[in-house]
């Protein structure tokens, strides 16, 4: 990328802030798991449900609350990360 390419895509960012906040985070793991709208078919989801909530199950134990239209369009529950079963702790 040439030198004036990579100075527009920092155009009106503020210095302050990474790249990551500018132009958002850039990861390189390859994901492997289930969608999510699969496991949603197999058990059953309330045709009015509009959000479910998704908790964490590593020692962070977050939680969210997700749109279910989301879900079934390109969610999925990893299991691994480049090839590696992903540690819960």
């Amino acid at each position: 990328m040439r030198r004036q390419q990579r100075a527009a895509l920092f155009q009106g960012a503020d210095p302050g802030h990474r790249a990551g906040a500018a132009r958002g985070l850039v990861s390189c793991a390859e994901w492997t798991g289930v969608k999510l709208s699969t496991l949603f078919e197999e058990v059953g989801i309330d045709p009015q449900a509009e959000w479910f909530l998704a908790e964490s199950a590593d020692s962070v134990s977050m939680h969210r609350s997700i749109p279910v239209r989301k879900a079934m369009d390109d969610a999925m529950i990893a299991l691994y990360q480049n090839g590696e079963r992903i540690n819960p702790s």
